[in-house]
This record gives C-alpha cells, sequence and structure tokens, in this order.
C-alpha cells in the first residue's frame, strides 16, 4: 500500500480534472493497466532475479534502496508526480500506480510471500486505491486539499519506513 502510495497520486489525478462521465473508466482502465504491470512483475521476478543472478536477499536490499526517492519525494511535496495535462491520465497509470517503488515491491513481495499472495496483495492495494481515486473530488470538498497534502507526507513517512525496513532485512539475510 506504501509502495502504491494512493494519497501521493490522488492530487495527481485530482489535477488532471478528468470528466465525470469519463472517471470511471480512466479509473478502471488505470486499475487494469497497474495490474497487469505488478503482476508480471511478480510471475517474471523470480526467473528474472536467476537470469541476473541476483539473489532475493540482495534484491530485497535494492527494493529498499528503489524505494527511498518516492519517500522522500512523499515527505517533501505530499505527493507523487507534478504537471499531468488531463489527456494523459491514462498512460500515467504505469509511473502513478506502478511505478519503480511498488514494481520492485511486488517482486520482491513475491519472492518472499509467493506469486499468488503477492498479486492478490496488489489487487486489493490498486482496488482501494481506484476506490479513492473515484471518491477523491468529494472528499477534496469535505476535507479540503491541505488534508491530501498532509496524507500524501504520512504516506511517504510510511514508505521510508517500509524502505528502510526492507534494506535491513536484506542486509541481515545476507
Amino acid at each position: 500500500f506504501a509502495a502504491v502510495a494512493p494519497f501521493g497520486a490522488l492530487p495527481v489525478f485530482l489535477d488532471a480534472r478528468v470528466g465525470v462521465e469519463e472517471r470511471h473508466r480512466v479509473v478502471a482502465l488505470m486499475y487494469v493497466a497497474a495490474l497487469l504491470l505488478l503482476g508480471a512483475a511478480v510471475l517474471f521476478a523470480e526467473p528474472f532475479l536467476d537470469w541476473l543472478d541476483v539473489s532475493p536477499e540482495n534484491f530485497q536490499l535494492a527494493t529498499g534502496l528503489i524505494m527511498l526517492p518516492q519517500a522522500l519525494q512523499l515527505v517533501a511535496r505530499g505527493r507523487t508526480l507534478s504537471g499531468v495535462e488531463a489527456g494523459t491520465i491514462v498512460p500515467l497509470a504505469a509511473p502513478l500506480l506502478a511505478g519503480p517503488a511498488s514494481l520492485a515491491a511486488a517482486m520482491s513481495y513475491g519472492t518472499r510471500f509467493g506469486e499468488v499472495e503477492a498479486v492478490r496483495a496488489s489487487a486489493l492495494v490498486l482496488f482501494a486505491t481506484a476506490g479513492l481515486l473515484l471518491a477523491g473530488e468529494w472528499a477534496e470538498r469535505w476535507a479540503g486539499r491541505a488534508v491530501f497534502g498532509l496524507l500524501g507526507r504520512l504516506n511517504g513517512a510510511l514508505l521510508v519506513v517500509v524502505a528502510v525496513e526492507m534494506a535491513v532485512d536484506g542486509v541481515r539475510s545476507v
């Protein structure tokens, strides 16, 4: 959940100002695209790491390091990306929901806990994120944009903790 960073993605999605009639279709396309990418990352993680001759433990350390830049960006800015045009939100499903941090996390969790569990977890996280994106405009009117900045920063702080934990676990297991 922390690696997908839904609270950092929400302001980006809201800035795109997708039309109300188009919002459900766009969120569904983003969900499917991100789930396919994360699912592929999970399913091909082990053969890919074997091909590179990288142990899952070493990759876990690398995953923690890969997560840190996104985490620090979230802590500093409260959002993941900026400058999104209204017509570009669907192609942005990859860096927005299935970016380097979430792909690396999915691969790492797939090698640690099993592929089925990692794909299920990815689907659940993306489903919750899709719900948040769909309710985002209502939530913005109710709570205000400043709350999303705070939640994005908290999401970033959580991602820092997860990244450090993954890196430390990777070091310990090597």
